[in-house]
């Protein structure tokens, strides 16, 4: 029986052979590589016309690029997802309120992903939550809280979390389709701790640290508009704390003040930006 579909594969239930227990088996669809190997290099050749047009650009397509093909790659190879997985659940085997699918690694390959049938219902099926009596601002607090574990506690996070990738089975959130997942250095965890910390704060010469660290500099900084522009970010904020502010929104602007000085970012510090922001939507429903 069919039970959805995506671009890179379609999902099926299925049962297994001895036991009969229900499953999901996740198949790839035909030719999908070659597809998407065709779309990188057409993007590839209007990348490189765009960078011969403007030049003094901050965008370095050809990184971008390189870093959707490998994450594509690692999408299309199951097996990737069903290491992902076991390390997530790994992550999650002391944590009551949270876990994700088991995966049948013995049974699946490159191309087919086999695991166990998660049922329940999708975080934002505002009648299913009423009606088992659930209370949305604490599953709302345990989303929040495990997001934050993952990042900082194994900087291993889910890069996608919208309401389709979540679901609630007896009272417990679990996160499924992780075939795309952010990995943070021990560094870059205790740097986006500092950052957190540090905005609360309103320690602009800590941030300007830490933004310097975490990012590359594509030329010389001009430190005294950088220090000027992060400190006219933090007057914004005044006096609200911390649980006030929207941390997608704190991310952003950072994010932009770095851009327009030229300063790189890591890929993962952008896939923990988009993350949050589509969190914080999930977070703000509930």
């Amino acid at each position: 029986k069919s039970l959805g579909s995506a671009s890179i594969a379609q999902v099926h239930s299925a049962k297994l052979k001895n036991s009969g227990v229900p499953v999901v088996l996740k198949i790839q669809r035909r030719d999908i590589y070659k597809r998407m190997e065709q779309d990188i290099k057409l993007m590839r050749r209007v990348a490189g016309m765009v960078q011969k047009v403007k030049k003094e650009t901050i965008v370095d397509f050809e990184t971008i690029l390189d870093e959707l093909w490998k994450t594509a790659q690692e999408e299309m190879n199951f097996l990737k997802e069903a290491e992902n997985a076991v390390t997530f659940y790994n992550n999650h085997k002391d944590v009551q309120y949270a876990t994700c699918p088991k995966v049948y690694t013995e049974l699946s390959s490159e191309k087919i992903l086999v695991m166990e049938y998660v049922e329940g219902f999708f975080i934002d099926n505002e009648k299913a939550i009423s009606e088992g009596g659930y209370d949305k601002k604490e599953i709302a607090a345990k989303l929040a809280e495990d997001y934050i574990s993952q990042v900082i506690d194994y900087g291993f996070f889910h890069a996608d979390p919208h309401p389709g990738n979540i679901k609630i089975r007896n009272g417990q959130i679990v996160w499924i389709d992780l075939g795309m997942m952010g990995k943070l250095s021990p560094r870059d965890r205790g740097l986006i701790a500092d950052l957190i910390t540090s905005v609360a704060k309103h320690d602009t010469s800590r941030i300007k640290d830490i933004a310097l660290t975490l990012g590359n500099p594509a030329k010389d900084v001009d430190h005294v508009r950088l220090y000027s522009d992060i400190d006219l970010f933090l007057n914004k904020y005044g006096i609200m704390d911390l649980g006030n502010m929207s941390l997608a929104g704190i991310v952003i602007e950072l994010l932009d003040i770095l851009r327009t000085h030229k300063i790189q970012v890591p890929s993962t510090i952008s896939m923990l930006a988009r993350g949050i922001m589509t969190l914080e939507g999930v977070i703000a429903f509930l």
